[in-house]
């Protein structure tokens, strides 16, 4: 996998409030062509979810939004196949 491909872009400081983020997890490696998992846990800390976004190389490909309806939206993004 090319170092432009991974998805690193994880720059939450300037967005969150009252979210304590706890953990990512993300595969340091995955062959070509197969699936791989993405993982973060957080404490709301007495807040409601109001997002959890996913980008790649700065492009959003995965929204939650659980009060809206759908509450997941899937945005095209090469390389990059949501199930």
């Amino acid at each position: 996998m090319d170092q432009s491909d991974k998805i690193s872009d994880i720059s939450l400081a300037s967005l969150i409030n009252n979210l304590k983020l706890l953990n990512v997890r993300i595969a340091n490696h995955t062959i070509l062509g197969s699936s791989t998992t993405l993982k973060c846990t957080y404490d709301l800390e007495g807040e409601h979810l109001y997002s959890v976004k996913w980008y790649k190389n700065g492009d959003e490909f995965f929204r939650y939004l659980p009060k809206s309806k759908p509450n997941i939206q899937v945005f095209e993004k090469s390389g990059i196949y949501i199930d």
